[in-house]
């Protein structure tokens, strides 16, 4: 029984120190997304299928023991086919990049470290139908607000929910809204 309170112990008083020794100055991090998704709908007669990938790493440091600064780069790739009876098949494909910068501001707790943040970037897409590919469009401004925890699950990793406001604006459109999103943060050393 003594065994069993001392290593709760040790864990309890080990796992108190680790959100304060992830976030100071120095550190790197980094995280990102990989998505692949891939579907299929039908109207009436018609039938199509899509599929797209994106890769999203994001890189930071700590440039103070409680502000982050970070550098996220994004790839996509599309393709669509549509299906009309009697009609050749449609097919267009897409291709995006993108960069966007940010900071974060840090409330470190014991095991967790509460954040604020802001980011703005730029993004570029083309798409295309058959042998007709069109040139990068101009620049897609994005920019976020974001609120989120890291929970420390291991010495140099985190589990990240975190709330959005993410809005972007194009040449003739804009767009907003507030999104939810859970993901994982390694820390380097």
């Amino acid at each position: 029984m003594k065994t069993l309170i001392v290593t709760a112990l040790l864990f309890l008083a080990s796992s108190l120190v680790i959100a304060q020794s992830q976030i100071r100055k120095g550190v790197y991090s980094i995280s990102g997304s990989i998505s692949l998704t891939s579907g299929s709908s039908s109207f009436q007669d018609a039938k199509q299928t899509s599929t797209s990938f994106e890769f999203s790493p994001s890189f930071s440091l700590f440039v103070s023991d409680v502000i982050e600064v970070t550098c996220a780069p994004s790839f996509s790739r599309s393709s669509s086919e549509i299906d009309f009876p009697g009609q050749p098949v449609y097919t267009s494909r897409g291709t995006g990049l993108g960069i966007v910068l940010g900071a974060r501001y840090y409330f470190p707790l014991e095991t967790t470290a509460l954040f604020i943040g802001a980011g703005g970037g730029l993004s570029w897409s083309k798409f295309g139908t058959g042998d007709f590919y069109n040139t990068f469009t101009p620049a897609t401004k994005t920019y976020n607000f974001a609120v989120g925890l890291d929970y420390f699950v291991a010495q140099a990793l985190a589990i990240e929910p975190q709330f959005q406001y993410r809005g972007t604006e194009r040449e003739t459109a804009t767009s907003n809204g507030i999104f939810a999103s859970i993901g994982v943060k390694y820390f380097i050393l």
